[in-house]
């Protein structure tokens, strides 16, 4: 009977670091997808307009924040879409399932890459598909497949306290899980390896934004997964630009 029970246990665990580890897992496999049918996602969001993003730097903000998680680098925002804390840590898997007070919770948080710096050219950010609640966390990122939703929602916001940096979107396509060429999780490329990635994604985007990429530019990217999809990963990469 112990035997039978250790077993189960053997089991659950493997299951459940299969999982784990396939979210952000990057293998061997190559698989030409490109499209996938467009989500509808209940409007429950509140615009937010950053015409003038500079007057939008709050200090005492992002103080109270940093003394509830010390973990707390500022807010990402797509207006009307997107309003999330960012957070980043020594590693990949804990706000997987954590909240912003750091409590169990499935949803997890938005999360920049331990790797990262905020001075890296490619700022990498994950977050959650919620199955339940479409508007929750990075779900509402898939309504970005749509190029009729391009025009609405083609900037991004980071907050980061005493700067905010703005980005517009330039790719939107589905990472294939064991892509060796679709290396989004780069945080910063050679030329060589940023112009053979590039050739790749243009091969994979939904549809042509019109933005134009170098080497020489600063990006942001954002990871979400794809429903009853485990084999994909949404990626929306955003320029950054000066105005």
């Amino acid at each position: 009977m112990k035997k039978i029970i250790l077993l189960i246990i053997i089991f659950i665990l493997s299951i459940t670091t299969i999982f784990r580890f396939s979210l952000f897992n990057h293998g061997n496999n190559e698989v030409n997808i490109k499209s996938d049918s467009v989500i509808t996602i209940p409007r429950k969001f509140t615009k937010i307009e950053y015409d003038n993003f500079e007057d939008n730097i709050d200090l005492s903000y992002y103080s109270e924040n940093k003394e509830i998680n010390n973990d707390y680098i500022g807010d990402l925002k797509i207006d009307g879409l997107i309003n999330q804390k960012v957070v980043h840590t020594t590693d990949n898997e804990f706000y997987l399932n954590h909240n912003f007070e750091k409590e169990y919770f499935s949803q997890g948080s938005v999360f920049m890459d331990y790797r990262n710096t905020l001075e890296d050219q490619n700022i990498i950010l994950y977050g959650h598909y919620v199955y339940k609640d479409e508007t929750a966390m990075f779900s509402p990122l898939h309504l970005l497949k749509d190029i009729n939703n391009y025009e609405e929602y083609k900037y991004i916001f980071l907050n980061l306290g005493e700067e905010v940096r703005k980005y517009k979107i330039s790719k939107v396509y589905y990472y294939i899980m064991g892509s060796q060429n679709l290396i989004f999780y780069e945080t910063n490329y050679s030329e060589s390896e940023f112009e053979n990635y590039m050739k790749y994604v243009d091969k994979a985007v939904f549809y042509d934004t019109g933005v134009q990429m170098s080497n020489d530019d600063s990006f942001i990217t954002l990871q979400t997964c794809v429903r009853n999809r485990d084999d994909l990963r949404l990626i929306i990469i955003g320029k950054r630009i000066e105005e």
